[in-house]
């Protein structure tokens, strides 16, 4: 678990050496809101935004900070502590519980 503030950049930082195909998970303390962030390309990242809002947004690694700093607003008002996971290889069709 890490401080709200420290959230963006420890986001890029994993962002950066995530390998094609996998997949890093935010949570809320709570773990009922969230996003999930998937490299698809050398400089492309999906963002699945998963609490509030329901969206799915492609981006380039030049715009992901600045994307990330709008969803975290969003998704974690209230929340101080935020949980990062590295979920291994994204697969799409895959069900997940949210607890």
């Amino acid at each position: 678990m890490i401080e709200k503030r420290n959230a963006i950049a420890e986001v890029m930082r994993r962002a950066a050496v995530l390998p094609l195909g996998h997949a890093l998970e935010v949570r809320s303390y709570k773990r009922d809101r969230g996003f999930m962030l998937v490299r698809e390309g050398e400089a492309d990242y999906r963002l699945i935004e998963e609490g509030f809002e329901q969206a799915r947004v492609c981006v380039r690694c030049e715009d992901l900070k600045r994307l990330l700093k709008t969803v975290v607003k969003r998704e974690f008002p209230r929340s101080n502590k935020l949980r990062i996971y590295e979920t291994g290889e994204f697969r799409e069709w895959v069900s997940r519980k949210v607890l």
